[in-house]
């Protein structure tokens, strides 16, 4: 279990050149460095140390993704190659979970203003001409859509 500690750059960066290297946070409070919860605590608490970290997810992933392929890659025994392929697989799920470059799904957001504008007008001199009710003075809309694809294997 790491230590508890106030923030300070020099802690930050280890944590976040081993992080890169593919080291687990696991791994990293084991050399003494501060827990997983004060690292979470300080992505909230200081968007620069947030903002690096997420770099170090990208160099992380990258780490572990190229030492399996490297493992692969040198492997000359059958039995061997098939326990690679296990590590392979869960190793391309747990990557494909922290970052979003390795992931079989695509997130599309959509933001689309429709002016309805004409259309109430049309509305509302209907309403002058039947007599019924207040005039509308003016109105926005604001539709959001969000749509999710899949692609590849789940």
């Amino acid at each position: 279990m790491g230590r508890p500690t106030g923030y300070n750059e020099r802690v930050a960066k280890q944590i976040l050149d081993y992080y890169a290297k593919g080291k687990t946070l696991a791994d990293i409070t084991k050399k003494g460095l501060p827990s997983r919860w004060t690292v979470y605590q300080w992505r909230k608490q200081y968007p620069e140390f947030g903002e690096l970290f997420e770099m170090a997810i990208e160099c992380c992933t990258d780490a572990k993704i190229e030492k399996v392929l490297n493992r692969i890659e040198t492997c000359k025994d059958t039995r061997q190659a098939k326990l690679l392929d296990v590590l392979f697989k869960s190793t391309s799920w747990y990557i494909s979970k922290i970052n979003k470059k390795y992931s079989d799904r695509i997130q599309l957001d959509v933001s689309q203003t429709i002016d309805i504008g004409p259309a109430l007008q049309l509305a509302m001199e209907r309403m002058k001409r039947l007599g019924t009710g207040e005039v509308l003075q003016e109105a926005e809309c604001n539709v959001v859509l969000h749509a999710t694809l899949s692609g590849g294997e789940s």
